[in-house]
């Protein structure tokens, strides 16, 4: 997905901003958070937090708990832990 349709389909107001002034500005960051999807490695899913594939943020999450849940298909259960 190129930045402009990701900022297009981006929930988070902030992160939306974030890309669309980088856009504006021709900011290096946006080569660098739009470099290709965060792949899932042995800790999971882990990137910088802000706008961008690259980055862990709303959009990120929401895309890969949709994939997720269409692989486990309907009827699976899931448990959520968290060791911090």
């Amino acid at each position: 997905m190129n930045p402009a349709e990701w900022a297009a389909h981006d929930p988070d107001p902030v992160t939306r901003a974030e890309v669309q002034r980088w856009l504006a500005t021709g900011d290096p960051l946006l080569h660098e958070r739009f470099a290709g999807p965060l792949t899932f490695g042995t800790a999971g899913l882990r990137g910088p937090i802000g706008a961008g594939e690259t980055a862990m943020n709303v959009a990120t999450v929401t895309r890969a708990t949709a994939g997720l849940a269409a692989w486990l298909g309907p009827g699976a259960r899931v448990v959520l832990g968290c060791d911090a």
